[in-house]
Parts: structure tokens; C-alpha cells; sequence
């Protein structure tokens, strides 16, 4: 009887699961062995197939394992990433037992996907419709017309499960790493190029833990953090502060300098305040947040009478003094001020005192009620922040927090039109701040690897028109209609990138969502980002780096930024396919999108760096300084060249077929180049940071990887050349 019972069951189990646990497996085994007509196999093959029940770690360590996912020995280590379970077939045969543990570990791993995937389309409406292969462009051009039973791979799409080791849901909900030493805990989700570092399979062991990048840089003891935040909270009297202001001289020179083309160009209206994204550089995109013609004449007003200003725009002045300070310090000029007129002759000592003056300000006006000019001085308070830390530091994210909220507050997030009591003027003026702070949102928010804190459905805030400074005024009635041919102008700019932002925010809030969209819908979106880029004006069209030389400064930095925008959300877009085990075989179409992005954007780096380091170059004056945000864009694009290196490699050891139908440009060997000259610049001392600089010891390790690892000497040589003789930076070679 017991044994009829055990048959039963056993048939049943092997119908119902593709993959049993630790506890069935052992139960099915002893079923199938007291059934009638089941000859017994030797104890020695039973032993050889018992499932390992520690992790692969511990196991290799010959470690307790606590068996938890991740174990404990694998999270004070900070590697939970590489904290798997090894489900050993009982049908696998000997010889796979033979196998090295890295290849063993590889095979097992793939293994375990294709079960988790045989069990999630069975479970699925529809299984004979669903597809695991994703539908395949043609080369150069949109994706074609999309099947709706293409899913994502299924271990994104499924909901965890208790059971589920953490390797399978990583990339879907981040990665949290604990220091117990320095009790600490972060996050950073898993399309960050940090946690798809941890995708490289030995870089973290030959690197070390205290020596590998981990996404933000702790905070130095020379820099505690904003000083909004952790600074000096001791009160200031009005007159104290008023007293730190330098001379009326120095300050319209200061004034003058933010209201000068980045050309020279003059202008019969000189050009706008402008809040500029510090972090990508000063030609970067700029959107006008402070009217010039209003701010003219209340600093007019200013002089006359001290007095009649209130405390809150008086902060806006010192942040504006802060931000040109800021450049005088970054660029090594003093276009703004005179050292032989200012009384503080260095440029960093001016930049402290007056962040420090603005932070006062904002405390005096109570920037947690705000008003009038809060946001914005708020905003060139954050931009001032940002100028002096190369590295991400999660506390300036914390500060556009607050300007966020601030905004929020103010009911920046509804469309003036609403509301008759805001008047024409003041509504257009707040779609223009309002539409630079879900930019900056979706950028830094990208930067540190956590969500956006504006969400789609929560602004109904209209685009800002497309205006020139004279076209707005206090007293005016209606807004005149849009100028034609004005693309050139700062707005002008920013709304020529708004399509493509508007596609990376919807593709930032899915790669934060815990339900992941198919990938029908990633290749509709793929579609509409190469629609929007072919939309841009000719005016910010990159056609090829080589040509770039021949444009204006301006003109030459927007298009770049431009391009490093689509090439960045080409990758946002289609990095996690990259990710997944079977990427090569099955997503072939993203990962020739993520390789050929990658190697663009590492020849805009190269390009950036060329322009900044040599003084016969145009953009000497204006050097492009490494900042996090364009920093942040560089580091994901090498991340993911290693990782598709290694892939290579591995696919290649194992004689693994390719599908040839979507052949990449670039070989192996341009890409070992162009990641030795992120190195180089990674390197540099004038463009180095904490995260950087571990950054580079990862390309290194991935370069002695392959065996491409050059001598010091080779490297000198070739660094000596660049410098003396140019850079073509059509090609690696």
C-alpha cells in the first residue's frame, strides 16, 4: 500500500514540478526507490547527487553556511550578489561533476534559469504563445512591428518567491550593502553601473572590497556634507550679512559675466540669468529660471535702497556671486571679479563665504515656508554644491529633495493656467523652473541609482514656450506666440532634449518599478527614442566627432550633451538584457545597442578630455571638468564594455554559437582601446576622484584579464603622443 501511494506521488510531482527543492527532491528519491520494479543505484551515486545545501562561497571557503539567501558570511562580506545555491540535478550525469568550479557555477546557473523560465510560462494564460525570443530590428533602423507575446525575461517579470536566491531578483530590486564597521547601510538599484559591476565575475576578488566602487563616495572628513543641512546653524543678523557683500563694481562685473553669450557674441538684449547644470559644464544645458530684464532692475532697486529687499533675494544675489566664484575657481579665470578689487583674493575662500552667506539667507527667510525667490536661490545653492565634488554624494541628492518639495509647495507642479490669481508672467516663469527640476530630477536620481522623486501623473506643469527675454514682462496679458528660428538660444536648447528626457523618465520609473515591462514595450520605446532623435533640430545634430570642431563653443557642447543624453537612454534602456545570463544568445539586438552606445560615449569622453588638457584647443578658456553627472554616464559605459568583455571571453572559451544577425561595428580589440583610454583619463589628476580612481583599478584588472594589459612605459608613450601630436577620434586605433 505504502508503496502504490509513494508511485502516486512520486508521477505526480515529476508532472507538476520542472525543479523540486532540497526537501522534494530527497522525498521523490526515496519514493522512486521503494516503488516496485525500481532497481536501487549504487550508494555511491546517491551521495555523489545529494543537493549542496551551503552556499557556493562557503562551499569553496569550506565555511558554515546558515543557508539564508544571502548567508551571513556572504554579507559581511559584501558579495550577497554572489551568494547562490547550487540545485544539483539527480539525473546529471558523472561527468559534469568533472568540471571546473567557475565553468560548474556558470553552467548551474544557467541551468536554474531555463527550469524558472520552463515553470513561469507554464504558468502563464497563454504558454504556446509566449516567446522568449525578443523580435529582431533590422540593423541602423527602429525595431519593426512588435508581437504581444514577448515577454522580458522571466525572472523580471515573476514575483519572488521566498525560495528565490538573491542572484535572481537583483537586478530588478537593487542591491543594499551593509558596514557593520561603520554602521552604514545603502541602496542602489540594479541598473546602476555599480551594481552591474558586480555582474563581472573574479574583478571584485582581484580588487578587494575596501578598493571597489560602490556607486556614491563616502564623505571626507574635509567635506561633511551641504552646508544647508550639517553647516554652521549659529544665527546672522541681516547687517552681518550684508557686510560680506564686496563692492558694487565687483558684483556687476559678476552679474555681467553670467549675462555674456559663452561666445562673446554681443547681443542687443545681453543673454539671461540662467540656472546652469553645473555638473555637466558651463556650456551644458541651460534654462532660463531667472528673468534678466526683472533681476536688472531689482538690483537697481537694491543699491538704492538696501533696505527695500528682502532677505530671501538678497540670498538670491549671494548665490549668484557663490556660482561665479564657482567658475572663477573651476576655470582658473577671473572674468567675474578682479582679485586686486575683491578683498578675498582667493577664489575658493569667496566661494565658501558665500554659500555660506546664501545658507544663511535661507535660514533667516525660512526656507521651510518658502516664497518668493526660494527655489530658485535654492537651486543655484545646489549647483554650487555640485561644483565642488567630482564624486556623488548622496547628500547633494538630499538637497534637491528639498527643492523639490519646495516647489511642490509652491504649486510649481500645476499649470498656472488654472489659477487667475497668477498672473502671465510669474506662470511662465514657473513652467520654466519647474521643467529644469523634473530634468535634474531624472538625472541626479539616475546618478545615485534610486528612484525619481517626480512621478508621471503628478505635474500637469506645461512645456515653457519657446520666448526671448524681451518677449516677457510683469504687467503683461497673454503670452505672444512661440519664436521661429530662436532654437539656438538657452531655452531653445532645453527643449530640443525635452522628447528624449520624457522617453528616459518613463524608462527611469520602469527600471524602479518591481513589475517589469515586456519587452514589446521596450522595443515601442526604442522606437520612439530613435523617432525623437531623428526629430531634433540640425542645429544640435552630432553627425560624427571628427566634425565637431567646425561649430561654435556653444554650439559644439550642446550637441554633445545632447547625444550623450540619447546614447544614455539608449542604455538605460536596453542595459539589463546585457545583464541576464543568456543575453548573448537571446537579446542580441540590445546588447549590440548597449556595445555601440558605450564605445560613442567613451569617444565623447575622449574627445571632452582632448579638448580640456590641450591650450591649442578652441575650448581651452572653458575646460570641461570632470562632473559627476557627465562622470556618472562615462563609468556606466565602461561597465558595461567589461561586462560584455567578459561574456565574450566566457562564450568563447566554451565554443558557444552566436547569432550573427545583428553583427557589432567594433571588435575586441576597440574596445580593450577605448577602455584604456577611459583608464588614462580616469587616471589623470586633473580629472581623478575617490570613485574614479577605484573605478580605473577595475579597468585595469579587466585589461589583465584578457592579457591587454600594456606596460607603464606603452602607456607614457602613448599619453605623451596624444598630447603633442592630436587625437583622431574617429576610430580607437
Amino acid at each position: 500500500m505504502e508503496d502504490v501511494s509513494g508511485t502516486t506521488i512520486a508521477q505526480d510531482t515529476s508532472m507538476t514540478h520542472q525543479r523540486v527543492g532540497d526537501a522534494d527532491t530527497d522525498t521523490a528519491t526515496a519514493t522512486r526507490e521503494n516503488a516496485p520494479g525500481k532497481k536501487l543505484p549504487p550508494k555511491a551515486s546517491r551521495q555523489r547527487f545529494k543537493p549542496q545545501l551551503s552556499c557556493t562561497f562557503c562551499r569553496t571557503r569550506k565555511l558554515k553556511c546558515d543557508r539564508a539567501s544571502p548567508c551571513t558570511n556572504c554579507m559581511k562580506r559584501d558579495i550577497s550578489s554572489s551568494c547562490t545555491y547550487l540545485h544539483t540535478s539527480p539525473r546529471a550525469k558523472p561527468a559534469h561533476v568533472q568540471r571546473d568550479h567557475g565553468r560548474s557555477k556558470d553552467v548551474q546557473e544557467r541551468i536554474r534559469h531555463l527550469e524558472e523560465l520552463v515553470i513561469t510560462l507554464m504558468n502563464r494564460d497563454q504558454p504556446k504563445n509566449v516567446s522568449t525570443q525578443p523580435p529582431q530590428p533590422p540593423q541602423h533602423t527602429p525595431p519593426p512591428p512588435l508581437s504581444s507575446n514577448t515577454v522580458l525575461d522571466a525572472d523580471l517579470i515573476r514575483e519572488p518567491r521566498e525560495d528565490d536566491p538573491i542572484s535572481q531578483t537583483i537586478d530588478r530590486l537593487g542591491r543594499v550593502s551593509l558596514d557593520d564597521e561603520n554602521e552604514q547601510q545603502f541602496y542602489i538599484g540594479g541598473g546602476h553601473w555599480a551594481a552591474i559591476l558586480e555582474n563581472i565575475a573574479g574583478l571584485k576578488d582581484s580588487i578587494g572590497i575596501d578598493e571597489w566602487p560602490r556607486g556614491t563616495a563616502p564623505v571626507e572628513k574635509k567635506y561633511r556634507g551641504p552646508e544647508l543641512l550639517i553647516g554652521d546653524t549659529r544665527s546672522a543678523s541681516r547687517e552681518s550679512i550684508l557686510a560680506c557683500l564686496p563692492t558694487k563694481e565687483v558684483i556687476d562685473r559678476s552679474i555681467d559675466y553670467l549675462y555674456v553669450s559663452l561666445d562673446g557674441a554681443s547681443r542687443k538684449y545681453p543673454f539671461p540669468l540662467t540656472l546652469i547644470s553645473a555638473q555637466r559644464a558651463k556650456a551644458d544645458s541651460m534654462i532660463v529660471v531667472v528673468h534678466g530684464p526683472t533681476f536688472r532692475k531689482e538690483y537697481a532697486e537694491f543699491w538704492e535702497d538696501p533696505d527695500s529687499k528682502s532677505i530671501a533675494w538678497i540670498g538670491l544675489l549671494f548665490s549668484v556671486l557663490c556660482l561665479v566664484a564657482n567658475f572663477e575657481y573651476i576655470h582658473g579665470d577671473n572674468a567675474g571679479t578682479s582679485a586686486s578689487e575683491s578683498i578675498i583674493r582667493d577664489p575658493a575662500d569667496r566661494v565658501k563665504i558665500f554659500r555660506t552667506k546664501t545658507v544663511q539667507c535661507l535660514v533667516m527667510s525660512n526656507y521651510t515656508e518658502p516664497g518668493a525667490y526660494t527655489v530658485e536661490t535654492l537651486c543655484f545653492y545646489y549647483f554650487s554644491e555640485g561644483f565642488m565634488n567630482k564624486d556623488t554624494l548622496f547628500g547633494t541628492w538630499m538637497v534637491f529633495g528639498i527643492i523639490v518639495r519646495a516647489a511642490m509647495r509652491l504649486g510649481f507642479h500645476r499649470d498656472a493656467s488654472h489659477y487667475p490669481n497668477i498672473s502671465v508672467f510669474r506662470g511662465e516663469m514657473q513652467r520654466r523652473l519647474w521643467c529644469c527640476i523634473v530634468h535634474l530630477d531624472n538625472l541626479s536620481s539616475c546618478q545615485v541609482g534610486l528612484p525619481r522623486m517626480i512621478n508621471e501623473g503628478m505635474s500637469d506643469t506645461k512645456p515653457p514656450r519657446l520666448l526671448l527675454e524681451e518677449d516677457l514682462f510683469e504687467t503683461m496679458e497673454s503670452l505672444p506666440p512661440a519664436r521661429a528660428g530662436h532654437e539656438a538660444s538657452s531655452l531653445g536648447h532645453a527643449l530640443a532634449k525635452s522628447t528624449i528626457a520624457a522617453i528616459l523618465e518613463k524608462i527611469a520609473d520602469a527600471g524602479n518599478s518591481v513589475i517589469s515591462m515586456g519587452y514589446d514595450e521596450v522595443l515601442k520605446l526604442d522606437k520612439q527614442l530613435t523617432d525623437a532623435h531623428r526629430d531634433i533640430p540640425d542645429y544640435y545634430k552630432a553627425c560624427d566627432v571628427d566634425d565637431l570642431g567646425s561649430s561654435s563653443i556653444t554650439q559644439t557642447m550642446r550637441k554633445i550633451f545632447i547625444e550623450l543624453l540619447y546614447l544614455k537612454t539608449r542604455l538605460f534602456l536596453h542595459r539589463k538584457f546585457l545583464v541576464l545570463p543568456e543575453s548573448l544568445q537571446v537579446y542580441e539586438y540590445s546588447v549590440k545597442v548597449c556595445v555601440e552606445s558605450s564605445l560613442d560615449i567613451l569617444r565623447y569622453q575622449k574627445y571632452l578630455h582632448h579638448q580640456a588638457v590641450d591650450p591649442k584647443q578652441s575650448m581651452f578658456v572653458k575646460r570641461w571638468i570632470s562632473s559627476s553627472l557627465t562622470t556618472h554616464d562615462f563609468l556606466l559605459s565602461a561597465t558595461l564594455l567589461c561586462l560584455y568583455l567578459g561574456k565574450s571571453i566566457d562564450a568563447a572559451d566554451k565554443d558557444e554559437d552566436r547569432p550573427s544577425t545583428f553583427s557589432i561595428e567594433w571588435g575586441t580589440d576597440d574596445i580593450l582601446q577605448a577602455l584604456l583610454g577611459s583608464y588614462q583619463i580616469w587616471t589623470d589628476p586633473d580629472h581623478s576622484s575617490d570613485e574614479t580612481t577605484k573605478f580605473a583599478k577595475v579597468l585595469k584588472a579587466m585589461l589583465q584579464k584578457v592579457g591587454k594589459w600594456p606596460s607603464a612605459q606603452d602607456i607614457d608613450k602613448e599619453t605623451v603622443q596624444k598630447k603633442s601630436n592630436g587625437v583622431n577620434f574617429g576610430n580607437y586605433h
